[in-house]
């Protein structure tokens, strides 16, 4: 019986979900799909039934797409899961209901029958595969064509069970096979060949696991019949069809059918099918997609290999071979897998042939197409080149396969020279062929040899002997062009910086070849005797781009590219890299030197006899002049240890290297390379951005100078020498090699090494002894490289290394510069060059450009990049001839007839070394032959100078007009001399890097000529002032860690160009000359551009100094000194005086003002050292009060440097003014102060004051502002005191208008404390030009110049002006516009500093506010004239800008702390007019159209302050097209204005609590209502009670004024209900009087009465009555500020006070429950207000009033707890309820209550219902709260968690439901999350549980009621409680049953169809998916 009742339950239930199965909205489909696989959890069997049942029952045409899809879903979920808990019944139900599903149209292509096939499967791969098999093949008939989805599935099921699906292989195929023939259409045909395809591999699967089959006895034979009629009818119709699909289908199931075919069959089938496949191949629509083909064809040709050889009779394999060949592709691409899988396909197709009889025939192939040998015809369209091409491209791809394959034979590894031979006699053909390859330019086909040649290497495939060209071919690949290369290395990319195709693929090979070489030279130790000479004489001469040998990627335009520098070349690391790894481990290895001797001898050729150094197989020990070119060449790769382009480090691997190698050298060497190369390998492991090249460069060439010092023999350093200097050669020498292929090309060297070069051949010219080798190798090398250099770095090291040679052989160097010269006399023509034949480098340099540049031979565009290139050529020549000129000169300086006859020649015929030199001076002569020749010339200077014993060259001081220099015979003439310094005088305004060279050039030919005269000091002085200064500017900024302007070191410093020592002579030089050290260059990479710009502005103004310094001691008087102070003030001053060029930068121009305050302070010393008053000079310098204001600021500069030389420069002025104010002897002494140098003090005097200065010049130095702004201070008393009176005025101007505006902020706040200080002495002295004062300093401030760190101390200087004249500064502050500019509200803030002013300025600006109207009310137009407004947005309220003012600046004042005491003296008054001025303001417009602004009454009131307006001005005072005569205004916001004032005010009172309550009041825009006013106003009136609580009655005395005024309006009758509101709630603050009147004034507001006047609250009972005013109806918001007011009554601590007042309060609340349309749209609903007022005052009411109200309450409040519109309204109701229940005496034996006694409260009027009646409600509204739990609102659900908490206690103590309650106790908490769902089962089975019947009927009844409500969530949570409440309803009745044998009587309830049927059509019908899928989910919990 049970059983039944819960199969038809199942059905019920089953039914219902699937008729929604077919739901528009998928997530309902899916909640069907999840319920009914909830109820197949525990009877699938039923569910199965059922589904199938409902299937059959509706018409499959009245099932739409997605029912059966979820039908079909469902059923095929439960069987994957619980097939084996299904009985045959159902199963065979569910297999017919699939097969009508798949089979119910004649196609398959609907997913319904994709599906119902999974179903099937899902059935038949577990436990039912015989009744599935059964069931299909009834659908099979022998001669009718099968239904596709049979077919489908029938596949499916045999790849997914195969054990299970041989046995039925045969009768299958049996029915199937006579219905082929009838089979029409594309799709059936695949689905038939997909079938066969997975019988055969099923049956494959079957034969490979036999051990786990369940009949072992099962053959291949079995099934051979039925296979060969399925291969007849596909091979011999099928397989022709023209549809490529079909094609393919049928080859997919050919080739597994071929092995169950009988032997005799395959041997007669495979020739016919092969030619079929071959046919096929050809043709077009199988092109782009032949893998079916290829597999088929793997397939043919492994059942061949099992079968006789007549089974593939000739010539089919060759065939067969050709057409695999033909599969493999050039490059196979992943992107496209079905190509790549035939490519590999078609590789194994190929190795098949290979490894079975007919491997002669694919060798032979393989060797054919490497060989070139097709034929033309049949390209495609493409060359008959391009085809070789592709043809050896896949040749390689097979060879590296076949090679590589596991079963390919190999030779042994006892001998593999003669059984690579014997056992692969095709690699004596396949070598020859592999080398013609080599030189193929293709980098496809490169990377196919270099597969090739590895695997072949590596297999040992190839003898010794021929090893050789394929490892060359191997290295020569190794270049690694990833796009990252070193600076000197030229690249050849894209535009946009990316690399091209070309270039990535080069760049692949280069990184695959590293790889391949170091692992076979690290893994094949067989290599090795062939691999390590061959790898040295690559590194000697390395493989170049147009070497015959090899062919790489690069263009071939870069064959003929000047100066291609390699640095080094490509292939380099990684030979590096092999040669240190082998040599290593030779070391380590014992007897490699035996082994090596026994290694292969050679071959005896002519070639190989003409190279003693390297023999191919054979190791020997290097000749010396191969042993020094491998040294020379490793030290040019050590010029670049970190190479980018390496992947491991270059310079250590060259280390290793050299130091294994050093044997080969010199047996001395081993020793001390041992020693030395660790130190060095040491440095390289550090980082590289900290890699000192200098030093690396140095120890080099140390490690070389060691070396030779050792060997010390005479011909072994002359074979050094020749191996560096054939490296600076133009081509190296001849190799000679034994093979063709080695023959290298050109080894051009990168700058870096060619310096590294030079600097080693000055070492060797320094050991070297043999006068005709150093003069015909080692000079003339050098003397011809100044061709091939490209930067000055080469230039210098190859003067350098001449110095050095010519300091041990001068006159050998003097002659080869004397020819050398000779080249350059015409311009460095070709014609001149190669017609100096008494010089070797002439012809050389001839040579080089003629080789280089294709004259007459190339286009136009070639020949002028020909020319250009010749240009730099001859440009970089000359830069290191005149550098070698400087060193010759210093050389010699100790012959005087030499050097004069060497500078200025007396032969006509030749030129002089002076001359020569200044024609290279010229413009347009580059930037560093120009700087060579400036340098040459200082360097001749400072050596002819050197000759008179008593001059220094670098002496600081300047030179006395008549120095030694121009005493003695010079031996330079006048005239070249004023020719030298005409031209240096022309570099002066070029380039930074000249600049500093041309001054001090300028300077020391000074001492050589007679003295300049005024007009050439002036240009000089001018030209270099502009020079300077303005590169000074550049030096801003740059962050080289220096504070000041030193020149330290060398005079001349690297600067940009790149020009370094350039020739001059200083001690460190001399000293590294002196021990034989090697001068080296330091390169823009070891010092940065900002150093060397930040060193030349730098030794620049060094020499400027100097000059400033000599003019003035030529004319010493007051008009020259000023001249110059003019011409520096505009450097010493800030950005914005520094120059007026707007190109300038905005920089702080801190080096630059350093730079002409230096300049300043050499100028004042001069002078005061050497003027003196006489008669005819000026008494008085008139410009000290404005050069001191303009040198103040400069004392606190933030260039901390320039502060001790501002303080230097101050006090040489005042000493300067001094010795004016001295006067004349005989004359008086004029005024002076006590500070001021008179002529009577005595030494103690002078030094006191130079004391003082001393002292400030080191209280200036520092960061501390309170020091610093002491020190300026004291600094500006001095100067004060030691200036006259007249000169203030001009003092406190420059300081206004220079300092205050400077661009240094520090200085400009230096220059405000000195104007306080300035004003503060001496003020008032100023008494007429206060207001000019103020308004110039107002300017300054107002207008942006003034930095920020400056405004507040020119500010400050209000308050000092004030303190003198404050009248006058009040004035002119008040006449301000508004809103107040930050200047103005800074004088604001600054006079708070005095207390003397404060209640004055208080008292006026409170009477401001209180006697001016707030607002002026306009109508919607903006006019003037009255109208009643239709709205109140017709109404505009627009702010008086009179009170506006007076609270701005009260705003202002206030935020000073110093206000605190006149503030709290006002506190009442001042926060009153505050707080209605901020209540006022909210939703008032800014003053727009307020013709007329009253001027604030200040202390003095200006002239006609009082007078009336004019008539037009009265008309025009409405009128919106009035004159405004302040338009800032408008973006005034004035209750932000007046929340501001207020919340200064409190803060300055201490009232932070206050203040921060401010805040909560954010939105008071224009146009905003006093919503966020009223939420700010009780935290306001709690902090105001708590901080200032004795101010509380005075408070509310003055808001009560206010209300109580005639002329108060709304927004102030609001903000003083507010505060009586939340007084009321604080009990009065303790005043029982406060709380009387706070009460009367809320109830005669609410109901409308006119508020009485209350009386004054005070200490004393004084009282004074108020006026009344017209009163009408409140509005809506003071209706519910005064019901706030009343709620707070449950506050009150006095009870009889309460008492008294309770039963009005109470009376008025619950009239207020029901207006619940009355509201106010900004604030909120009356009602809501009421009902939480109700919540407050309910714990003060006895339960009896509880119990009487409750049922009216609860009546009242019904509506709004379904208030969908209204979530608070919502939440406060339901709280409200929760309220009652809990106090209206939920318990049964309540305690004393803490109410109110009856006799403390008035007899109650109103009449309710009993607690039954209550106890009604809350079982009514149950189901609403719960429901209500999952509401969308937080507040909503937070009441009802209340709500029912409360509600619990009633169900507990009343209903007796204990768990019930307790389960609500603990889960329902306030904050926490609650899993609604899972609550509500659990709750509801409780409830089931505990609850009497009646009550299950009403939340039965009332969850019925909510299935039709608003809220989709409502209905659906409905819904699932229904579900839930009957289900557990219906568990209870079965568990009764089974206990007491008795049925609950279920007449209370809805009988299960009605439920079923309400929701079902809820289920059906809603419109929302949320309650659909909900429903869903109820109908599973109601059946489950």
């Amino acid at each position: 019986m049970g059983t039944e009742v819960g199969k038809t339950r199942v059905d019920g239930a089953a039914s219902w979900l699937l008729s929604a199965g077919g739901d528009k909205d998928e997530s309902v489909r899916l909640a069907v799909v999840a319920s009914l696989s909830k109820i197949a959890r525990g009877n699938p069997k039923d569910l199965m039934n059922a589904v199938a049942t409902f299937y059959f029952i509706k018409d499959s045409k009245e099932l739409s797409q997605s029912h059966r899809l979820t039908i079909l879903q469902v059923a095929k979920s439960v069987c994957k899961e619980n097939c084996e808990k299904i009985d045959q019944k159902v199963a065979q139900n569910l297999i017919a209901m699939a097969l009508k599903e798949m089979t119910h149209i004649q196609d398959f292509s609907s997913e319904t029958q994709h599906l119902a096939s999974d179903l099937l499967v899902a059935l038949g791969s577990k436990s039912f595969c015989m009744e599935v098999m059964d069931a299909m093949m009834g659908k099979l008939e022998p001669g009718n064509i099968p239904h596709p989805s049979l077919l489908h599935c029938l596949g499916a099921l045999a790849a997914s069970n195969a054990f299970g699906m041989v046995p039925f292989i045969r009768g299958t195929l049996g029915t199937l096979l006579p219905s082929f023939s009838s089979l029409s259409g594309d799709k059936p045909k695949i689905l038939f060949c997909h079938l066969i395809r997975c019988f055969a591999e099923a049956i494959e699967e079957y034969m490979n696991n036999m051990d786990r089959a369940p009949d072992p006895l099962v053959t291949r034979d079995a099934f051979s019949t039925e296979m060969t009629v399925a291969y007849d009818h596909l091979s011999s119709t099928w397989i022709h069809s023209r549809d490529p699909q079909v094609c393919r289908a049928t080859l997919n199931a050919v080739g597994p059918l071929l092995p169950l075919l009988s032997k005799f069959k395959s041997a007669e089938q495979l020739p016919i099918l092969a030619a079929v496949l071959l046919a096929l191949y050809r043709q077009k629509q199988h092109h782009s997609d032949p893998l079916a083909i290829t597999t088929c064809l793997c397939h043919l040709l492994e059942v061949a290999l099992c079968l006789p050889q007549s089974a593939l009779p000739d010539p089919l394999p060759e065939q067969l071979l050709k057409a695999a060949f033909d599969q493999v592709s050039v490059a196979p691409d992943i992107s496209h897998p079905q190509l790549a899988k035939n490519h590999y396909e078609a590789l194994k197709c190929i190795q098949v042939l290979a490894q079975s009889r007919w491997k002669d025939q694919a060798w032979e192939q393989v060797i054919h197409k490497l060989k070139g040998v097709h034929s033309s015809t049949g390209l495609g369209g493409i060359s008959h080149s391009d085809h070789i091409l592709n043809e050896r491209i896949k040749a390689l791809w097979v060879l590296g396969h076949l090679i590589s394959s596991p079963k390919e034979m190999k030779p042994s590894e006892g001998n593999p020279s003669s059984s690579a031979a014997s056992s692969n006699p095709w690699m004596s053909h396949l070598t020859p062929i592999l080398q013609g390859l080599l030189p193929q330019s293709d980098v496809k086909m490169k990377k196919g040899l270099i597969r090739v040649i590895v695997a072949l290497l590596g297999n040992g495939f190839l003898a010794a002997s021929e090893n050789r060209p394929f490892i060359e071919f191997l290295i020569s690949h190794c270049s690694n062009h990833s796009g990252s290369s070193p600076a000197c290395t030229p690249q050849v990319s894209t535009p946009g910086g990316a690399l091209t195709v070309e270039e990535q693929s080069a760049a692949e090979l280069g990184h695959m070849c590293s790889r391949f070489l170091h692992l076979l030279a690290s893994t094949v130790p067989r290599l090795e005797p062939s691999l390590k000479p061959l790898l040295v004489n690559l590194l000697i001469y390395p493989p170049w781009a147009h070497g015959p040998s090899v062919a790489t990627s690069t263009p071939p335009s870069q064959d003929i590219s000047f100066h291609h520098h390699q640095c080094p070349h490509p292939t380099t690391p990684a030979i590096i890299r092999c040669l240190s790894l082998l040599y290593a481990r030779q070391q380590t290895t014992s007897g490699d030197d035996e082994t090596s001797k026994q290694a292969e001898p050679s071959d005896g050729s002519e070639e190989s006899a003409k190279d003693p150094k390297v023999e191919c197989g054979n190791e020997i020990t290097p000749s010396l002049p191969e042993a020094l070119a491998v040294m020379a060449r490793c030290f040019t790769i050590l010029a670049h240890p970190f190479y980018p382009l390496a992947s491991h480090s270059l310079g250590i691997n060259t280390l290793i290297f050299l130091q294994h190698y050093s044997g080969n050298l010199h047996p001395t060497l081993v020793s001390l390379f041992n020693e030395k190369i660790p130190s060095l390998m040491q440095n390289l492991k550090g980082d590289a951005e900290d890699f000192d090249e200098t030093m690396w460069f140095r120890q080099i060439v140390g490690l070389l100078d060691s070396s030779l010092a050792l060997v010390g023999d005479a011909e072994w350093i002359k074979a050094v020498g020749k191996a560096l200097t054939s490296l600076l050669s133009d081509s190296a020498l001849p190799v000679v090699s034994s093979s063709p292929h080695s023959t290298p090309g050109s080894t051009t060297l990168c700058p870096r090494q060619r310096l590294l070069v030079f600097s080693l051949l000055g070492a060797v010219g320094v050991w070297c002894s043999d006068q005709e080798f150093l003069g015909s190798r080692v000079i003339e090398t050098l003397l011809s490289s100044p061709y091939d250099v490209t930067s000055p770095a080469e230039a210098e090291a190859c003067a350098a290394a001449l110095g050095r040679v010519a300091k041990r052989h001068p006159k050998l160097v003097l002659k080869a510069l004397s020819a050398k010269a000779k080249d350059f006399g015409h311009g460095m023509s070709l014609v001149s060059v190669h017609g100096s034949g008494g010089f070797g480098g002439g012809i050389m340099a001839a040579k080089h450009f003629i080789q280089r540049f294709p004259f007459g031979k190339a286009s136009l565009q070639a020949n002028e990049e020909a020319r250009r290139r010749k240009e730099a050529g001859v440009q970089r020549a000359t830069v290191t001839l005149l550098l070698c000129y400087g060193r010759a000169a210093v050389a010699i300086c100790g012959d005087q007839t030499a050097m004069a006859s060497f500078l200025d020649s007396k032969d006509s015929s030749e030129m002089g070394a002076i001359s020569w030199i200044l024609q290279h001076l010229d413009q347009a002569r580059g930037l560093d032959v120009r700087l060579a020749a400036l340098a040459t010339l200082r360097q001749i200077c400072g050596a002819v100078l050197s000759m008179q014993p008593a001059f220094s060259v670098y002496a600081n001081d300047c030179p006395d007009q008549n120095s030694l220099g121009r005493q003695g015979n010079m031996p330079v003439g006048a005239e070249l001399v004023l020719t030298m310094r005409q031209t240096v005088l022309d570099q002066i305004g070029g380039e930074l890097p000249l600049l500093a060279s041309a001054i001090q050039t300028l300077n020391m030919m000074s001492k050589l000529s007679p003295p300049l005269s005024s007009d050439e000091r002036i240009t000089i002085l001018k030209a270099i002032f502009d020079t300077v200064f303005l590169l000074a500017l550049s030096t801003e900024g740059l962050d080289l860690g220096k504070h000041e302007l030193e020149c330290k070191g060398m005079v001349v410093s690297r600067v940009r160009g790149g020009s370094a020592f350039l020739g001059e002579r200083d001690e460190m030089t001399e000293a590294l000359e002196e021990e034989n050290a090697m001068i080296m260059w330091a390169s823009k990479e070891s010092q940065s551009e900002d150093e060397m710009f930040y060193c030349g502005v730098t030794e620049a103004l060094e020499q400027l100094k100097i000059c400033v310094q000599s003019m003035l001691s030529e004319k010493t008087c007051a008009g020259t000194l000023g001249e110059i102070f003019t011409l520096l003030e505009a450097w010493m001053a800030g950005p914005k005086f520094a120059n007026k060029a707007e190109s300038l930068p905005p920089s702080q121009h801190g080096v630059q003002r350093m730079a002409a305050m230096l300049t300043l302070q050499a100028a004042l010393s001069s002078y005061l050292k050497h003027f003196k008053l006489s008669f005819q000079v000026p008494s008085k310098i008139t410009e000290c009060g404005w050069m001191a204001g303009v040198i103040l600021p400069r004392c606190s500069d933030s260039f901390l440097s320039l502060r001790p030389v501002a303080v230097s420069c101050l006090r040489l002025l005042l000493l300067i003014v001094a010795r004016y104010d001295e006067g004349l002897p005989g004359e008086p002494i004029l005024e002076s102060e006590n500070n001021m140098p008179s002529a009577n003090w005595d030494s103690n005097g002078k030094e006191d004051f130079e004391g003082q200065f001393d002292g400030l010049a080191r209280q200036l130095m520092t960061e501390d502002p309170e020091h610093l702004s002491q020190a300026m201070a004291e600094l500006s008393k001095i100067t004060c005191s030691c200036l006259r009176n007249t000169y203030i005025l001009s003092l406190v101007e420059a300081l206004l208008d220079r300092g205050l505006v400077d661009g240094d902020m520090h200085a400009s706040g230096g220059a405000s404390i000195a104007l306080n200080s300035v004003l503060k002495a001496k003020g008032g002295y100023l008494v007429n030009h206060v207001p000019h004062v103020i308004d110039m300093m107002l300017g300054q401030v107002s207008a942006s110049l003034c930095p920020p760190q400056t405004r507040m101390g020119a500010i400050r200087s209000v308050l000092v002006l004030a303190t003198h004249h404050p009248k006058a500064t009040l004035t002119s502050l008040l006449l301000q516009a508004l809103p107040f500019e930050e200047c103005v509200v800074d004088c604001w803030k600054v006079l708070t500093q005095d207390p003397s002013l404060h209640n004055e300025v208080l008292q006026h600006l409170l009477s401001v506010v209180e006697e001016s109207p707030p607002y002026e009310v306009q109508d919607g137009d903006g006019g003037g004239r009255k109208r009643k407004p239709i709205d109140d947005r017709d109404i505009i309220r627009v702010a008086n800008l009179t009170p506006l003012s007076a609270i701005s600046a009260m705003q202002e004042m206030f935020r000073c702390a110093a206000m605190q005491e006149a503030a709290l003296h006002l506190y009442p008054e001042l926060f009153s007019a505050l707080l209605i001025a901020m209540g006022c303001y909210i939703g008032t417009s800014p003053p727009v159209y307020m013709a007329h602004r009253p001027t604030p009454a200040p202390l003095t009131a200006p002239r006609n302050a009082n007078a009336p307006l004019p008539a037009n001005q009265k008309e025009a005072s409405g009128s919106r097209f009035s004159f405004v005569p302040n338009r800032k205004a408008y973006k005034l916001n004035p209750a932000r204005v007046a929340q501001g004032a207020l919340q200064s005010f409190l803060l300055c009172c201490d009232c932070e609590s206050a203040a921060e309550a401010l805040l909560e009041c954010s939105n008071i825009d224009v146009g905003e209502n006093l919503s966020s006013f009223i939420r700010m106003m009780p935290s306001l009136t709690r902090a105001l009670c708590k901080q200032m609580p004795s101010q509380i009655p005075r408070v509310a005395t003055c808001l009560n004024r206010y209300a109580a005024s005639s002329s108060a309006n709304e927004a102030q009758l609001v903000t003083v209900t507010a505060f009586f509101s939340e007084l009321i709630n604080l009990n009065g603050n303790g005043s029982e009087a406060l709380v009387e009147v706070a009460l009367e004034h809320l109830l005669m507001l609410e109901s409308g009465e006119t508020p009485a006047s209350s009386p004054t609250i005070s200490n004393s009972s004084s009282s004074s009555s108020l006026k009344s005013s017209q009163w009408s109806a409140p509005s809506p918001l003071l209706r519910i500020l005064c019901l706030r007011g009343l709620a707070n009554t449950a506050s009150l601590i006095n009870s009889q006070q309460k008492g008294r007042r309770i039963s009005s309060i109470l009376r008025t609340l619950i009239r207020s429950v029901g207006e619940g349309t009355l509201k106010d749209k900004a604030v909120g609903n009356v009602a809501l207000e009421a009902m939480q007022g109700l919540s407050n005052l309910l714990p003060l009411i006895p339960e009896e009033t509880v119990r009487e109200v409750g049922v009216t309450v609860a009546l009242h409040i019904r509506p709004y707890l379904d208030k969908e519109n209204n979530p608070s309204l919502r939440a406060a109701s339901i709280r409200l309820l929760g309220n009652i229940a809990k106090h209206g005496g939920g318990k049964e034996h309540p305690p004393s209550s803490p109410s109110l006694s009856p006799v403390e409260t008035e007899p109650s009027v109103i009449t309710s219902a009993n607690w039954d009646a209550f106890e009604e409600q809350v079982k009514s509204n149950l189901v609403c709260l719960l429901l209500r739990l999952a509401d969308n609102e937080d507040e909503v659900v937070i009441s009802c968690k209340f709500a029912l908490r409360e509600m619990s206690q009633v169900m507990e103590v009343h209903w007796h439901a204990k768990k019930v309650a307790l389960m609500i106790q603990q889960h329902l908490i306030d904050n926490a999350l609650l899993h609604y769902e899972r609550f509500m089962t659990d709750l509801v089975k409780l409830m089931v549980e505990e609850f009497p019947e009646d009550h299950l009927s009403m939340l039965v009844s009332s969850s019925t009621s909510y299935l039709h409500a608003s809220s989709a969530t409502i209905r659906g949570n409905a819904a699932l409680l229904l579900g839930q409440l009957f289900g557990s309803m219906e568990e209870k009745r079965r568990t009764v049953l089974n206990e007491s044998g008795g049925v609950m009587s279920s007449s209370d309830l809805i009988p299960l169809e009605s439920l079923s049927a309400r929701l079902s059509q809820l289920l059906l019908t809603d419109p929302e998916p949320l309650v659909r899928a909900k429903t869903a989910e109820a109908i599973a919990r109601l059946y489950e």
